[in-house]
């Protein structure tokens, strides 16, 4: 795997994660999308 592209990757994973938390209503969402992973 290209070092360039996993970095890349991360910075994308980070930034994402930053607007998830920025707004609570995509939070909530995410929150029972998780909660549905873990039930399966």
């Amino acid at each position: 795997l290209n070092p360039r592209v996993f970095a890349l990757a991360i910075v994308e994973g980070c930034f994402f994660l930053l607007i998830l938390n920025l707004d609570p209503s995509v939070d909530r969402g995410m929150e029972k999308f998780v909660g549905a992973e873990r039930a399966v």
